[in-house]
C-alpha cells in the first residue's frame, strides 16, 4: 500500500490534533487512492514526522467562494490566508477530509524511518511505514499501546 508524506506548519498540525481543522486545502491530490492510505505529516522546518491521518474523501472545486462559505471555519486558516492561497491556485483546489488522526509521542525521523532526506514541497509517495527497532512488525496495526525507539516510548493514539 502506498502512503503519502506532506509538510504542514506546526500551527496547522496542532489545529488538526485539536479538531479545529477538519479539512486540508491542497493545490493537487495524489494519483493513488489515498482513501486506503495514510498521510504522514512532517512539521515544516523539521525532519520529523509528527503523526498521520487518513483521508475520508477528496473534493475538487473551482468555486472558491462556495468553498469558503461551506468549509472556511473547518479549514483552520484565516480568510486572508485563504485568499492568498487561492490567488496562487490556477483553476482548481482540492479539499481533503481529515479522518482518524494519530499523533506520535516521540520523534519519527523522516530519513531514518522513511528513507526520505528532505521535506516534500507538496507531497511524496512512500511504500514504507516507520519500523521501530525492537518491535517485530511494521506499523500496520495500532492495537498495541507502546513501541520503543532509542529507549523512548513511541505511542500513537487516535484523536477522533
Amino acid at each position: 500500500m502506498a502512503n503519502v508524506i506532506i509538510t504542514l506548519p506546526k500551527e496547522l498540525w496542532e489545529k488538526i490534533v485539536l479538531k479545529e481543522k477538519q479539512y486540508e486545502l491542497r493545490k493537487n491530490y495524489p494519483k493513488i487512492n489515498v482513501l486506503s492510505s495514510r498521510v504522514y505529516v512532517v512539521i515544516k522546518g523539521s525532519t520529523y514526522v509528527a503523526g498521520y491521518f487518513n483521508v475520508g474523501a477528496i473534493w475538487e472545486t473551482d468555486d472558491f467562494n462556495q468553498l469558503w462559505q461551506h468549509y472556511g471555519k473547518q479549514l483552520g486558516i484565516t480568510f486572508d490566508w485563504f485568499c492568498n492561497y487561492v490567488y496562487t491556485v490556477k483553476h482548481k483546489a482540492y479539499l481533503w477530509q481529515i479522518d482518524n488522526v494519530y499523533r506520535y509521542r516521540g520523534n519519527i525521523d523522516l530519513e531514518e524511518y522513511f528513507g526520505v532526506k528532505h521535506n516534500p514541497q507538496s507531497f511524496i509517495y512512500t511504500d514504507k511505514e516507520p519500523f521501530v527497532p525492537g518491535y517485530s512488525a511494521w506499523f500496520h496495526s495500532f492495537s498495541q499501546n507502546v513501541w520503543k525507539t532509542s529507549g523512548k516510548p513511541l505511542q500513537p493514539y487516535p484523536l477522533f
